[in-house]
């Protein structure tokens, strides 16, 4: 599988995806029984470590943890301050649209937290006892989903795409996809080549923006099916390979 075929995104940049962590580690701490032995499988175990093994980077989780704090008191007192004071309405809905743009941010730095933590120790689980299933996937053109303006860092913009999973039966499933961040712009990926939408609805795989590896929890549906596994390079084109020249 060429380099140039692949999904020009940072997935493994970011945590693992609530779609993989299991809702308790005692319902994947057996064997499965029907665990996967196709090649995908294996030459993913070959190239790398299995998801939920990577150990947290705590100078990033202390970030995270520090964020959410502060946001969210810095909600509740404006929230506080609003109550005390007498605004007209376009001072009261700018106050709300305000707290909720925290809320949002700090919601986000808790689930980054949780899911490098005790969330990636139920995904090792998982991995380990064989309930982690992998597809190859091809993405659609991607469409912008919102946009974060931090402080000091550069611009953060968050994007989803349709996602179409090939099953070893020979059927595909579409669904969509985590949302994904990253630094470059719309307009940017634009002028990389990367196909970009306004909404959905234009998401037609007529220009897809490349192949990725998709995994499973299998004791949720398909639809949870993620490319937040944090798998590396090497394993998403060992894993590719093996889908290309073998029926996995």
């Amino acid at each position: 599988m060429s380099d140039h075929a692949l999904a020009p995104f940072d997935f493994p940049e970011h945590h693992y995806s609530e779609r993989l962590i299991p809702r308790t580690r005692r319902s994947v701490s057996a064997p499965n029984l029907r665990a996967s032995t196709s090649s995908i499988a294996r030459a993913i175990a070959a190239a790398g470590p299995l998801p939920g093994g990577a150990a947290p980077e705590w100078r990033s989780l202390r970030i995270n943890l520090i964020t959410a704090v502060v946001g969210l008191a810095i909600a509740l007192s404006a929230i506080i301050g609003e109550d005390m004071s007498i605004s007209s309405g376009w001072q009261g809905l700018a106050v709300a649209v305000f707290v909720l743009v925290l809320v949002v941010a700090a919601g986000r730095n808790i689930r980054a937290i949780r899911s490098s933590t005790w969330g990636a120790r139920r995904l090792r689980t998982a991995s380990e006892n064989g309930w982690i299933e992998y597809y190859p996937a091809l993405l659609s053109e991607i469409w912008q989903t919102g946009r974060h303006v931090p402080h000091a860092d550069p611009t953060e913009y968050y994007y989803k795409a349709k996602v179409r999973i090939f099953l070893p039966d020979g059927t595909a499933q579409e669904i969509i996809s985590d949302e994904f961040e990253s630094h470059t712009s719309p307009r940017s990926f634009r002028q990389q080549g990367v196909a970009v939408v306004r909404f959905q609805s234009q998401a037609t795989f007529k220009h897809p923006t490349g192949w990725y590896i998709a995994a499973h929890l299998s004791t949720k549906p398909l639809r949870y099916t993620s490319l937040h596994h944090q798998l590396s390079r090497e394993q998403v084109i060992a894993a590719l390979d093996a889908a290309a020249s073998a029926r996995f």
